[in-house]
């Protein structure tokens, strides 16, 4: 039986893990074939620390099957990152503690961070949340995790913001056709590191 819960430390390698299995892609081409496990790690640990209620994880016999992040506020989330862990993971980075990431690296990461968000910003709105991140181990797939987990992160979501916005890959209909099922709509296209990106927005 599937439970659905708020994460643990505990919880933050496995759901590394399902990141780099779900987004391999977009993380081969950013981090030029070589994906550091354990920055994934801090910043995903950073944004349990962040924003806790937003980050719901899905456990099936004490195997983490999946997780979604969302967030009340992007800019705010942002804004907090840097203020309290964004120095450490510099420091991090410039001790090369991160095998094979760079400050190079890092300015590359940035510069697209900024692009991509840049061509989105007519979308964003104050009264928006985000989901941020939705994957499912691929051996717990076709089981409705997903889905769940999307649901969960919409009622975090619904009790501060009137709307959500998310962004997936043009070429990724099974998660199109979710996002479609549960009420969101297609507001725009922005182009990637990898392609095109859609815009999906629900307004509650």
């Amino acid at each position: 039986m599937i439970k659905y819960r708020l994460p643990q430390e505990k919880d933050i390698n496995s759901c590394t893990k399902i990141l780099i299995d779900g987004f391999s892609l977009q993380l081969n081409v950013l981090f030029n074939n070589s994906i550091p496990f354990y920055l994934l790690f801090d910043i995903l640990y950073s944004f349990m620390k962040l924003e806790n209620k937003g980050f719901i994880v899905a456990e099936e016999n004490n195997t983490i099957a999946g997780f979604i992040l969302v967030s009340q506020s992007m800019q705010k989330l942002i804004l907090k990152f840097i203020k309290y862990h964004f120095w450490t993971i510099l420091l991090k980075i410039i001790k090369r503690n991160y095998i094979n990431i760079s400050i190079k690296n890092i300015l590359f990461i940035t510069g697209q961070f900024i692009y991509f968000n840049f061509q989105s910003i007519h979308h964003i709105s104050s009264s928006q949340g985000q989901v941020l991140i939705l994957s499912v181990d691929s051996k717990f797939r076709r089981r409705g995790i997903g889905t769940v987990l999307l649901n969960q992160g919409i009622q975090y979501i619904k009790r501060f913001k009137k709307s959500v916005k998310l962004e997936v890959r043009e070429d990724n209909i099974s998660a199109i056709n979710l996002y479609l099922k549960k009420g969101f709509i297609i507001k725009g296209k922005i182009k990637s590191p990898i392609g095109f990106s859609l815009i999906l927005i629900k307004n509650f």
